[in-house]
């Protein structure tokens, strides 16, 4: 039987603006916890932007649910040579041991102005644990870079790609499936 992905993401009406700096890339997030729904609640929490670790939530996540955060970053003025990092954050809410899969994919759909990453692209795309196992209720950040090859070739200047992050022990034919979207600005 062929399983169906659930895709949840959500995106902020209202965007932050943050200037690039000129000799580096600069990152800027929009941060708001994913969280799976499950009994019947909408999961929708709102933060406010900053790095995962000083990230002041408005609303604490509840914490027997499965989020990630951020929901969408941004990467701008980046080139070839350089690297942009950015960390996502994942919670368990099971009440038991559960391995995670983290893995970079191409969008479902894009925000105007972006096309999606090319397969060369996403290969520039690090994530430092693909394959978390998290204790029950436990929070961890996972460091997720674009390392741009010094002589790389970019296809477009605006591309995006999705970090995605899937309870790995699901099962049957729905499973929920959390993703971050990342939106890239070359120079």
């Amino acid at each position: 039987m062929k399983k169906i992905y659930v895709c949840i993401s959500i995106v902020l009406l209202a965007c932050l603006t943050i200037g690039c700096l000129d000799d580096a890339p600069s990152t800027v997030t929009y941060v708001e916890p994913i969280t799976s729904m499950e009994d019947g609640r909408d999961g929708v929490v709102v933060g406010v932007g900053a790095p995962a670790e000083m990230t002041t939530f408005v609303k604490q996540p509840p914490d027997d649910m499965m989020w990630i955060t951020p929901a969408k970053v941004k990467i701008g003025n980046l080139y070839a040579g350089a690297r942009a990092e950015w960390t996502l954050r994942l919670h368990n809410g099971n009440n038991v041991q559960t391995k995670y899969a983290v893995v970079v994919r191409n969008p479902d759909n894009t925000i105007t102005g972006y096309s999606k990453s090319t397969d060369t692209e996403k290969s520039w795309v690090i994530i430092s644990d693909q394959a978390p196992v998290l204790a029950p209720r436990e929070t961890r950040d996972i460091l997720i870079a674009v390392d741009v090859p010094l002589r790389a070739k970019v296809n477009s200047k605006n591309w995006e790609f999705w970090v995605s992050a899937m309870d790995a022990q699901q099962k049957g034919q729905i499973v929920t499936e959390l993703c971050s979207r990342w939106n890239v600005d070359m120079r």
